[in-house]
């Protein structure tokens, strides 16, 4: 999956001050938390350790889930009232 973000020349140039290499920060950013996120449903999901478990099992575990999206929940939460 390939994901674009636009960014201002000003960005970019505070970026660069700041980072080596922005790209490499913003996949590092987010497959840290994807991973995360994985390791949060498992453990919410199951009675595994996540960090026990090997990559391909954490794979398999969440292609199981019925995982109901962030913006499904805000959803579902505001046509509740909440």
């Amino acid at each position: 999956m390939t994901y674009q973000i636009e960014i201002s020349a000003e960005e970019e140039k505070a970026l660069a001050w700041g980072l080596v290499n922005i790209q490499s920060w913003l996949e590092n950013a987010i497959k840290t938390k994807a991973q995360r996120c994985i390791d949060q449903l498992i453990e919410l999901k199951t009675d595994k350790r996540a960090a026990a478990l090997t990559m391909a099992t954490k794979e398999q575990l969440i292609n199981s889930f019925t995982i109901e999206t962030a913006a499904e929940k805000k959803e579902r939460e505001e046509s509740y009232g909440f």
